[in-house]
């Protein structure tokens, strides 16, 4: 839907440039018809944006903005991929021992597949990245000439369109100008004749005194 239902009535071909003191006048005008929150609130014809975040994203974004701290039990735990240190040996409870080294045979199990698809990840990285980086280039490279081209052709219109703009506005140059003078003298003439009248009125009435 179009913003702006109505044009201005310009013509900036023909019509000069506004002095430093019109324009900041024009300016001043303009701004006492704004609103005062026009540059905060959207325009009527603007639909209302609606989020579309999950509940827990919801939560997350509320959590952040209140600037409270992250719950430790939940995200990822990155302890899992940190080093591993030998568990704590407790000669009084041998059993607890054997049950923290499982706890960190665990971890060591999780960091070596963690690392291994790591590794993994990083060959075939090297392997064909370099390939998929040059692809990737190339079609970026095929949008932007898309793009440029677009905004070129955009512009030639743009530009054909003021064209043909000034070229209509030149061919009623001569007419706008004898209307523009026509109108000047006829409001020349209705002012001389409005202050011919108020003369002969005030003579008419000096006569009238005059005569009594």
């Amino acid at each position: 839907m179009v913003l702006i239902q109505e044009f201005p009535d310009a013509l900036p071909h023909l019509d000069p440039e506004p002095s430093p003191s019109a324009r900041a006048a024009i300016d001043s005008l303009i701004s006492s018809e704004l609103d005062a929150s026009h540059t905060t609130t959207l325009h009527a014809s603007v639909p209302t944006w609606e989020p579309t975040f999950t509940l827990l994203m919801q939560q997350e974004l509320r959590r952040i903005d209140s600037k409270a701290p992250r719950d430790p039990n939940t995200g990822i735990d990155l302890s899992r991929y940190e080093a591993l240190s030998a568990a704590d040996a407790d000669p009084t409870h041998p059993e607890n021992e054997l049950e923290a080294w499982k706890r960190t045979l665990r971890r060591a199990y999780t960091s070596h597949s963690y690392l291994t698809e790591r590794t993994h990840a990083l060959a075939l990285l090297e392997t064909f990245g370099k390939n998929a980086w040059l692809i990737g280039n190339h079609d970026m490279e095929a949008i932007l000439r898309g793009l440029e081209k677009e905004l070129a052709q955009r512009r030639d219109e743009v530009e054909q369109v003021d064209a043909e703009r000034e070229g209509m506005q030149r061919e009623v140059e001569g007419e706008l100008r004898g209307l523009e003078t026509a109108w000047k003298t006829g409001v020349r003439m209705m002012v001389e004749t409005g202050v011919a009248v108020e003369t002969l009125r005030a003579q008419v009435l000096e006569r009238r005194r005059a005569a009594a």
